[in-house]
């Protein structure tokens, strides 16, 4: 499991951890846990990406409908969790698991990453550090892992991004997303749905299988006593059993991000 700030080379060495094992014929697995700028999928999701025969490859995600695991850390740890297990049922011998930045004490980052790590249970943890910002978590693992807790400095050359340009990321990661998108019906009877009361035009929907996995998002656009009115890629709804509301919503005419509420 890899551990630091933002721009601190998490991703980079994530992958190329990754393409190593690839490349000496392991089955190996590669879990994202990062929400806002991942690099599997569309944000707001978790990613598992699952090394099949040959070249081919499979990815699951795991829906947490925000970009930001701040007011989230149950079901990030939650669907981290889930999503570890289907790479082991999947035969990976091998998880490379990358984090969010977020590890600030005052947000809540020294125990979301405590917690993460006590779920997951890796076997060498990786923490990137500038500075002192990671000494609490690192103060608390240092008995439990000893010398596979492997502290380093951050790649050189990494690029910091502001919140602007990560903004503007997520952005065309929603329109490339959404692109196919088409307006679809999803009664209530067939599927469950968690937190109506954040029910909305533009709120961003996660559409379940009954494993738990996402199949797919999608964004509300109405509603009427029946069901759900919205768009969305995905072309079959009828395996859908559960909605989840999420915390972003979406503009369908430009597929940005609105304010929040």
């Amino acid at each position: 499991m890899l551990l630091g700030a933002s721009d601190t080379g998490k991703t980079t060495l994530a992958h190329a951890i990754h393409s190593q094992w690839l490349e000496s014929g392991r089955a190996v697995a590669y879990l994202d846990c990062d929400v806002g700028q991942g690099s599997l999928g569309p944000p707001a999701l978790l990613a598992l990406q699952t090394q099949l025969e040959g070249d081919r490859s499979r990815r699951r995600f795991y829906f947490i409908g925000d970009t930001t695991p701040r007011g989230n850390f149950l079901p990030v740890i939650v669907g981290a969790a889930h999503l570890l297990r289907m790479a082991r049922l999947s035969g990976a011998q091998d998880v490379v698991v990358d984090t969010t930045g977020l590890v600030a004490p005052e947000a809540g980052g020294t125990m979301l990453k405590l917690w993460k790590v006590e779920a997951l249970r890796p076997d060498y943890v990786v923490a990137l550090e500038r500075q002192d910002e990671l000494s609490q978590i690192l103060g608390c693992l240092g008995h439990t892992y000893g010398d596979r807790l492997i502290v380093a400095s951050p790649q050189a050359g990494v690029v910091p991004r502001s919140q602007a340009e990560r903004a503007a990321g997520r952005n065309r990661r929603w329109r490339a997303y959404f692109l196919r998108a088409a307006k679809a019906t999803l009664p209530y009877a067939w599927a469950d749905v968690w937190e109506r009361g954040l029910l909305a035009e533009g709120r961003l929907l996660g559409l379940d299988t009954a494993s738990g996995l996402c199949a797919g998002m999608a964004v509300m656009v109405g509603s009427d006593v029946s069901g759900l009115e919205v768009l969305t890629p995905l072309k079959d709804l009828r395996r859908i059993a559960r909605v989840r509301p999420g915390r972003v919503r979406l503009d369908p005419s430009c597929w940005c991000e609105l304010p929040r509420d």
